[in-house]
């Protein structure tokens, strides 16, 4: 292995470790049972009558959307600005969410966006953009950039 690569292990956890996440990320509140009660779901249902294991695999900004069609998203943790201005809360469920991701959006996000408006259209639509589009690749070389 490179030692610019192991060096990156530094990097990925300074960038994306314990310290580093947002809210929600395993799921609300993660008490060790609760994160150890989601593993264990996942493992026994991830392998069961599934042929491409990586293709059960749902990203964060999934969940950010189901808790905005509940009405149930966060403010403290995800502004937002209400476009109209018969004073809408929170609680308003937006029929058109955009959502901005600095660093980047990967392919997987932008393909689960793109199903979730096809099955959810004329209710919810949702607009994802970036400043960039990551493969791993991509990923790995801005990684290495960082400080």
């Amino acid at each position: 292995v490179k030692p610019d690569m192991m060096q990156l292990l530094d990097v990925m956890l300074r960038y994306g470790g314990s310290g580093a996440r947002g809210p929600g990320l395993y799921g609300e509140g993660t008490s060790g049972n609760n994160l150890m009660s989601k593993m264990t779901k996942n493992i026994l249902t991830s392998v069961q009558g599934v042929s491409n294991v990586y293709s059960q695999h749902i990203p964060v900004v999934m969940d950010t959307i189901q808790q905005v069609m509940r009405g149930k998203l966060r403010t403290d943790a995800y502004p937002f600005i209400s476009g109209s201005s018969n004073g809408n809360g929170p609680d308003t469920i937006p029929n058109e969410v955009l959502i901005y991701m600095v660093g980047g959006v990967t392919y997987e996000e932008a393909t689960k966006i793109s199903e979730f408006n096809e099955a959810n259209a004329g209710r919810m639509r949702i607009i994802l953009g970036g400043s960039t589009v990551h493969n791993s690749t991509s990923f790995l070389e801005e990684l290495k950039a960082l400080p």
